[in-house]
Parts: structure tokens; C-alpha cells; sequence
């Protein structure tokens, strides 16, 4: 759906310069706006003017291409492409992803003129030090009873514990835990956690989890 994907785009730039009252070309922008009107030099056009109109329709226009080829090739039970075979528009590699309903839903949206509540965000500054926001996180804990056997040795093993892919990898002393996530020390045996005995036959360990 990158055919909506690219309407989108050209709907929104239409929003701002509807919004704003107006258009800027510069140089570095030229040859873009040149596609729609051979004679248009860099400038702040009005959107009172007519270079602003002739510009802003056939953007529109434009754009309205991309989804004409959606809707061409689009079957009868209306299952989306992920791609357009560039040669023929024929729909290639897969169907039926959630975000490719979602690229057509937000391109008619902003083809109709709506913008998203995030657009209306103020007052917002960029920071001097960019650092990394982990959002929210939550707290798990994993608990597993495991009692000494065989003249009081653990035996080697794997066990699962959840549907997250973690997994519980025991020594003949201790149990440590690892798994598919940052937190869980990605598949690491070397870094794996060392749940604690301290309630034994109960061990355990807290993680610290994105949410």
C-alpha cells in the first residue's frame, strides 16, 4: 500500500498549506512543485492566487492517481496487496495486513481533510541532548518451585514458562532465567538471570518490562 501511503503524504501537505493560507517553494524544492506548473519560480504564494490554485489542484489530482491504481487493482472481495508490481499494477507479496487497511483508511481521511489530534500538539520544543524514552514499563515476576533431587543436585534441563518464549535454564546450584527481550538479556546464557533461592523451594526474579 505504498500507493496510499504516497496519496497520504500529498493530502497532508495540502492540509498544511490550506491551513496556513499558503504555499513556499524554494530552491531546493523547485523541481518538485515544477512537476505541476512548468512556470512556477521559488516564492511564498497566497492562497489567493492562482499559482497557489493550479498547484494545489493538481496535487490533488496527483494524488488522487495513487489510490485509482488501488482501487483498479483492488478484487472483488476487497483484500489489499501489500505492493503494485511496478510494470503492470498487478498486487504482489501479501494480502490482507492490517496495515495496509490502515494506509487506505488514513489516506481517505486526509483526502477529506481531516487531520489526526496529534497535529495540534504546541508549544513543543526539540531538546539539545536527545536521549532515549523507554515508555512505560511494568514490573514481572517469576516464580518457579524446583526441589533438589538425585542426593541433592538439580538436573540439566529447559522449561518453558510462558507464551513469551522464556525460557528456565537450571545448573546443578542455581536457575537462571533468559529469553527473546532486552530485560530477559536476549538469549543469553552468560548474561542470564540468577533467580533467587531465598524462598526456596520457590525461586525467584523481578524484571523490568516495557509496557
Amino acid at each position: 500500500m505504498t500507493t496510499a501511503a504516497a496519496a497520504e503524504q500529498l493530502y497532508d501537505a495540502l492540509i498544511v498549506w490550506k491551513a496556513q493560507g499558503s504555499l513556499t517553494v524554494t530552491s531546493t524544492s523547485l523541481a518538485f512543485f515544477k512537476q505541476f506548473s512548468s512556470s512556477v519560480t521559488a516564492g511564498t504564494y497566497a492562497s489567493s492566487t492562482s499559482t497557489y490554485t493550479t498547484i494545489t489542484t493538481a496535487i490533488k489530482t496527483f494524488a488522487d492517481g495513487f489510490l485509482a491504481i488501488n482501487a483498479k487493482y483492488t478484487p472483488s472481495n476487497g483484500g489489499l496487496a501489500e505492493q503494485y508490481n511496478k510494470a503492470t499494477g498487478a498486487p504482489l507479496s501479501a494480502v490482507d495486513l492490517t496495515w495496509s487497511y490502515a494506509s487506505a483508511l488514513t489516506a481517505f481521511a486526509a483526502r477529506k481533510g481531516i487531520s489526526p489530534p496529534s497535529w495540534g500538539a504546541k508549544g513543543l520544543t526539540v531538546p539539545s541532548v536527545c536521549v532515549p524514552n523507554t515508555g512505560p514499563t511494568v514490573q514481572a515476576t517469576f516464580k518457579v518451585v524446583a526441589t533438589t533431587q538425585l542426593g541433592g543436585e538439580l538436573p540439566w534441563f529447559l522449561m518453558s514458562l510462558d507464551d513469551r518464549g522464556v525460557l528456565i535454564e537450571r545448573s546443578a546450584e542455581n536457575i537462571f532465567l533468559t529469553g527473546n527481550l532486552d530485560a530477559l538479556k536476549a538469549w543469553s546464557p552468560d548474561n542470564a538471570l540468577a533467580l533467587s533461592s531465598a524462598s526456596y523451594p520457590t525461586w525467584s526474579s523481578q524484571s523490568i518490562f516495557p509496557f
